[in-house]
């Protein structure tokens, strides 16, 4: 996995909050418009809103899926990572979004942006290579 491809699935897997997000709030409307038609509202404008908010729940719901498996993969990739000093600096690239002076500086131990940036790049290259094999 390239530094690229593990912003792209973190990214994915923030998106994963956003749809759950988008799930409760159409359920909510949905509540409210089943109040509205009990106390009489325009039953077809009603009805066809009802119906725009269950098509919508069923993108987010596939969306919400997509973006489990970003985060399930995410969540792996961190996991299976043993050497702590390799942890602090993917993490505060890719997660938090430091740059590689910043991350260098937050990591210690006297190194540059520079030697920071190919310790990661050697990890997910090592990574990579493991996966395929």
């Amino acid at each position: 996995m390239t530094g690229r491809d593990l912003k792209a699935r973190i990214q994915l897997a923030r998106c994963c909050d956003r749809a759950e997000r988008t799930l409760e709030k159409l359920e909510q409307a949905k509540k409210n418009l089943e109040e509205m038609i009990v106390k009489g509202a325009d039953s077809q404008w009603a009805i066809q809103r009802y119906e725009e908010i269950k098509d919508r729940q069923l993108l987010a719901n596939f969306h919400l899926e997509k973006t489990k498996d970003a985060r399930r993969d995410v969540e792996r990739f961190f996991d299976e990572i043993e050497d702590q000093y390799i942890y602090v600096i993917l993490t505060r690239k890719y997660v938090d979004g430091y740059s590689w002076q910043q991350v260098a500086a937050h990591a210690g131990g006297g190194n540059t942006a520079e030697s920071v940036r190919k310790m990661a790049a050697r990890y997910l290259h090592r990574r990579t290579f493991e996966e395929l094999c």
